[in-house]
C-alpha cells in the first residue's frame, strides 16, 4: 500500500443540531477495499447509516463508505462526542489514527450558525431506509427505529411505515424481537397516519388491523 493510503483526512462539522445525523468529510486516499475504519466514543445508542457496531460505544466500516456515512445520535442526545477514528488494514494493524470532535446542541441559534438545517436529500432518505431494513432484518430494531426516524420525519413515505412496522406488536411478534425492544399501539398508529398522509398504499389496512386488535 502507497504511503498515502495510510492517512486518513478528515474534515467536518464540529457543531450539530440536536436529532441531526452528523455527516462526515473523511478520506484515505487509495485505500484498497479491504482497509475499514474502526470509530470509537460514540455515545451509548448512537448508530451509523454503513457499518456494523463493535460494542456499544464503538463501529467499524469500510473505508470507502466514509463519505457516506451518517452518525444517528441517540434520540434527544445533548453533548460532546469525543471520537477516535482507526485506519487498519486487512490484518487488523493500525497504520493512522485521528481524532474528531462532535457536538450536538439545543442552541439552534448557535448549531445553525455552524451547520445550516436543511432537508435530507433523496439519496440520504434512500440510505437511511435501505440500512433500516437491513438493520432490521437483522433483529437490531433500535437501530432500525433511529435510520428510519430522519427519513420519515423528512416526509417520506416508506419510511414512516416502516417506522410503524418497529412498533407495532404484531411485526414485532413475527420479526422475534429481543433485547428489551416493545411495542407501542400509540406510535404505530402515529406512524401508519402518517404513512397513509404521505400516499402509503399499505397503511390503511394496518391502520384497520391496530383497531381490530384492540377491540
Amino acid at each position: 500500500m502507497r504511503e498515502s493510503a495510510r492517512q486518513l483526512t478528515i474534515k467536518a462539522a464540529r457543531l450539530w443540531q440536536v436529532d441531526a445525523p452528523a455527516r462526515l468529510i473523511v478520506s484515505a486516499a487509495d485505500a484498497p477495499a479491504d482497509v475499514d475504519v474502526v470509530i470509537s466514543g460514540l455515545a451509548t445508542g448512537t448508530v451509523l447509516s454503513l457499518g456494523k457496531p463493535t460494542g456499544p460505544n464503538g463501529w467499524r466500516l469500510s473505508a470507502k463508505d466514509l463519505n457516506s456515512v451518517m452518525i444517528l445520535p441517540p434520540r434527544g442526545f445533548v453533548g460532546v462526542m469525543d471520537l477516535i477514528l482507526e485506519l487498519r488494514l486487512a490484518n487488523d494493524s493500525m497504520v493512522d489514527r485521528k481524532g474528531l470532535l462532535l457536538e450536538w446542541s439545543h442552541n439552534s441559534a448557535v448549531a445553525t450558525a455552524a451547520f445550516p438545517p436543511r432537508q435530507l436529500e433523496a439519496a440520504e432518505i434512500e440510505l437511511m431506509v435501505k440500512s433500516g431494513l437491513e438493520f432490521m432484518g437483522n433483529g437490531n430494531i433500535a437501530a432500525a427505529r433511529m435510520m428510519f426516524r430522519p427519513a420519515a420525519e423528512s416526509g417520506d413515505a416508506v419510511a414512516a411505515f416502516a417506522l410503524a412496522e418497529t412498533y407495532d406488536p404484531s411485526v414485532l411478534k413475527q420479526l422475534g424481537a429481543i433485547g428489551g425492544i416493545t411495542s407501542d399501539v400509540s406510535l404505530a398508529n402515529t406512524w401508519y397516519e402518517k404513512a397513509r398522509a404521505l400516499g402509503s398504499p399499505l397503511a390503511r389496512e394496518r391502520l384497520e388491523r391496530l383497531a381490530r386488535a384492540r377491540e
